[in-house]
């Protein structure tokens, strides 16, 4: 159950809240004891010196420590953003290579950066300027309720569908970047993908979901996916269709 997903996970493992349902099934909100900040906590090496992966991770640490973690991450994440959503609404044929690792290595370390391309996907209205908010900010007031509204209204709003293009597009850099990175580095963007199959009905959402657990057996978003499928747990709007069929 996804109850039982969410006490069980690390203290460094927190998914901002990326599934909530009713009876029972109760949103998981950002905890307001973590940071955001976790270098080096589940991967304590970055790769060999000369490994673009590698190179990128320690630069993105450095930076969070010379900066402080809300400055370095926004700008770590708004190029790269903009590239993706240039992608997602149809202006480019995809992530470029330097920004698909910018992006691979920014997941890796700070999951409010994938939360915050779930996001982009779940609430197209979000501008560049609230997405790099809620990647750099993730546990800021307006960051938390605006989280909470937009997952809230996955299960309780028939009118928030998924926009098929758009999701085929993000899922397919999301699969991108997992297949163009390291081992390590694949974690993150499979979960994503695993949220995403599922929230669109896509399929696919419980292998993505496998491979993540596969490995990290502690990635609680993948596992909250997982519980999900197998508990037949749907989308608001999944569940109104579900029920017009004869």
């Amino acid at each position: 159950m996804l109850d039982e997903v969410r006490n069980d996970r690390r203290d460094d493992e927190t998914d901002a809240g990326l599934l909530s349902a009713r009876r029972g099934w109760r949103v998981v909100c950002v905890d307001p004891d973590d940071d955001g900040d976790h270098t080096g906590e589940r991967i304590s090496a970055c790769g060999p010196e000369g490994d673009e992966f590698g190179d990128a991770t320690r630069l993105l640490r450095e930076r969070r420590r010379a900066m402080g973690a809300h400055r370095a991450d926004a700008l770590w994440f708004g190029d790269p953003l903009h590239a993706w959503l240039a992608c997602l609404e149809g202006r480019s044929d995809g992530l470029d290579h330097s920004r698909l690792v910018a992006l691979s290595a920014g997941m890796r370390e700070v999951l409010a950066m994938r939360d915050a391309l779930i996001a982009s996907l779940l609430a197209p209205e979000l501008d560049e300027d609230a997405l790099t908010s809620m990647a750099s900010s993730p546990h800021s007031p307006p960051n938390v309720r605006r989280l909470t509204r937009m997952i809230e209204g996955t299960f309780g709003d028939a009118s928030r569908r998924p926009d098929p293009s758009r999701c085929a597009r993000g899922i397919g850099e999301l699969e991108r970047i997992v297949r163009d990175s390291p081992e390590s580095y694949r974690v993150q963007p499979l979960a994503a993908a695993a949220y995403l199959r599922w929230w669109a009905r896509r399929g696919g959402a419980v292998e993505c979901a496998l491979r993540a657990l596969t490995l990290d057996g502690r990635c609680t978003l993948a596992a909250i996916v997982l519980a999900a499928e197998e508990h037949g747990i749907v989308p608001a709007w999944a569940g109104c269709a579900d029920r017009r069929d004869p």
